[in-house]
């Protein structure tokens, strides 16, 4: 089963120029939107249904937002300290 590496950052779209293309015009935000894919889970025992190819990725995601150090709300929010 494949799983993201905890040291890293999560995944973020790509920055900067697209194979010779400016991110800003419609080929470079083309290139942007296209889904390349993800690692796929292994089939649940526990589900009877096969599942298809993307709901295994999806699956695989989901459990890689769990695995984060501080889940999927680590992704959007931070922990602060205030001085009083």
């Amino acid at each position: 089963m494949a799983s993201l590496d905890m040291n890293l950052p999560p995944p973020t779209f790509s920055q900067g120029v697209l194979n010779g293309t400016n991110e800003f015009s419609i080929p470079g935000i083309m290139l942007e939107a296209e889904h390349t894919g993800y690692a796929a889970a292994t089939q649940p025992s526990e589900i009877a249904l096969t599942l298809k190819a993307y709901q295994l990725q999806t699956l695989q995601f989901m459990l890689d937002q769990e695995a984060l150090p501080r889940g999927l709300n680590g992704c959007f929010w931070e922990a602060r300290s205030f001085d009083s």
